[in-house]
Parts: C-alpha cells; sequence; structure tokens
C-alpha cells in the first residue's frame, strides 16, 4: 500500500522534512525510507533526501515496508537428518544477522550448526536450503557448484512480453550467466514469468530481466524511475523462489522442493488477473 502527499507550502522545502513531518515519523527514518528508493515524486523515484519539492508537487510514500515485511513467519517445507527448505518472507535475510532465517531455525531446532547452503536476497521470497551439519553443507556446495540443482522462480515484471520463451545469455558481473524465461501469463501491463537458472549470478535475474526491457515490477535497482499506480506502493521486488530440484548428494535420493507464491506477490499477481 501508499500514499501520496501534497506539498503545498509557498516555497521549496526539504523532501525529508516534509515526509518527517507529514508521516509523523523521526528525520533517520524519513531518510532511511528515501533511501529505500520507495518514495516518488511526481511519478518519478526520488532517493535523495536533500531533494527540494516545489509547491504542487505529489509525494508518494509505502505505508508497508520490506522491513515490515520481515515480521512475516516462514514456513518449513521438507525435513529429514540432513537438510531442512523453508520458504523465507520476503524483508528477511537468508543469514549472517540476528533476524535471519538461518538464525531462527537455529533456535526452533536447537541445531547451531546450521547452515545456510545458499541465499536469496532479502526482498526475494521462496525456498531456501539449510544443511544440518558441516559434512552436508559441504556436500550440497559441491553440488552447487557442478550447477547440479535445477532452480526455476516467479517474476512479475512490467510491460506485457511479446514473446512466448527467451533465453539470455549475457555475462553478470563479468561472469557467464544462462535465464531460460517462459511466459506463464500476461495482461494489465505486466507480465508473470517463469524463470529457469542453472547458474546463480547476483541478481542475475533481475539484470537479465531488465536487459529485455522487461524489469522486475518493485525492483528500485534495475526498474525504471518513472512508475505511476499501484507499482509505486509496492514494498519489495516481485521475485519468488519456486522450485528446487536435485538429486541428494548424501542419500542419492531425488528432490523435487516447491513453495507457492503468497503474499504481497500473490496479489499483485491476482490483481493483474494472472493465473
Amino acid at each position: 500500500m501508499a500514499k501520496n502527499l501534497s506539498y503545498s507550502g509557498g516555497a521549496p522545502r526539504e523532501l525529508k522534512h516534509f515526509i518527517s513531518e507529514k508521516a509523523g515519523i523521526s528525520g533517520k527514518k524519513a531518510k532511511a525510507l528515501i533511501d529505500s528508493r520507495r518514495v516518488f515524486v511526481n511519478n518519478r523515484r526520488v532517493w535523495m533526501a536533500a531533494h527540494m519539492l516545489s509547491p504542487g508537487d505529489i509525494v508518494n510514500i509505502p505505508e508497508e515496508t520490506a522491513g515490515a515485511a520481515a515480521q512475516q513467519e516462514y514456513r518449513i517445507i521438507y525435513r529429514d537428518n540432513d537438510i531442512i527448505a523453508a520458504d523465507k518472507p520476503a524483508g528477511m535475510l537468508s543469514d549472517r544477522d540476528a533476524n535471519s532465517l538461518e538464525e531462527k531455525l537455529k533456535k526452533s531446532t536447537g541445531n547451531q550448526k546450521l547452515r545456510a547452503i545458499h541465499r536469496l536476497d532479502r526482498e526475494t521470497s521462496g525456498i531456501i536450503l539449510y544443511a544440518a551439519s558441516s559434512g552436508v553443507f559441504e556436500a550440497y556446495k559441491a553440488m552447487w557448484e557442478e550447477k547440479e540443482v535445477r532452480k526455476e522462480y516467479f517474476a512479475v515484471s512490467i510491460g506485457e512480453a511479446g514473446f512466448d520463451e527467451k533465453r539470455v545469455s549475457s555475462p553478470v558481473d563479468n561472469k557467464p550467466a544462462a535465464s531460460d524465461i517462459k511466459v506463464i501469463s500476461r495482461g494489465a501491463g505486466l507480465t508473470l514469468f517463469m524463470v529457469k537458472i542453472a547458474t546463480g549470478r547476483k541478481h542475475q535475474i533481475r539484470v537479465h530481466l531488465a536487459s529485455i526491457g522487461h524489469p522486475v515490477a518493485g525492483d528500485t535497482l534495475y526498474g525504471p524511475k518513472n512508475i505511476s499506480g499501484s507499482l509505486q506502493g509496492l514494498s519489495r521486488h516481485m521475485l519468488h523462489a519456486y522450485r528446487l530440484k536435485f538429486k541428494c548428494p548424501v542419500t542419492a535420493k531425488e528432490m523435487d522442493l516447491k513453495a507457492p507464491m503468497a503474499g504481497e506477490m500473490l496479489e499483485t499477481a491476482k490483481k493483474a488477473g494472472f493465473r
């Protein structure tokens, strides 16, 4: 959700001070909100706290942020003696933080050796694996490096795609990367993609979708500066890790783990009329 604030003062005013007053928050929190790149002035993304407003400017600010989303509960999808597969909510870090999913799982299981096998961006929701021991971690790490894991993501992107399937093979951070992109549904100026990747470069899917003119909705880094309508109110980018398919390197068991879309991303897809 988002709300519009109209600046009706008689002289230019600093954006940070205006938001602080109108939203009833401290200047520090107002600056943090602007730094999150989710504030718009006249439908244009602004991330300078010192931006000067002119009379008549319309300021759009989010009422819900990724920080609030971090309070959502995670869900365990699968668990055995070697791994835990959990559905990470958007806004929560995978590991290396006191409030990360890794720390929450350590507390709930009593296993302090639990360790994230891979990571998702803070705003990306979906399935993530944790190893129960260092031996299991090393086995899965080797499997990941050999690209033996099939990874599928859902992405709600800006623009209605004029193709059904496409492979994007372009370097990310000067490293080889390939994404197989398939249209699931399109309409209302958006497209729901299924993206399959073997490589896992940082921000790979977001970079590749932006490179073909379909940046992920809500993406403050690779998305457009000018955005209007309901997309301004998104508290996160619309990317979800849906599926992991692999052969367990410990037991040789064939694994096929899925995490359905939920929350804000599911609501966005429904509003667009996607199936």
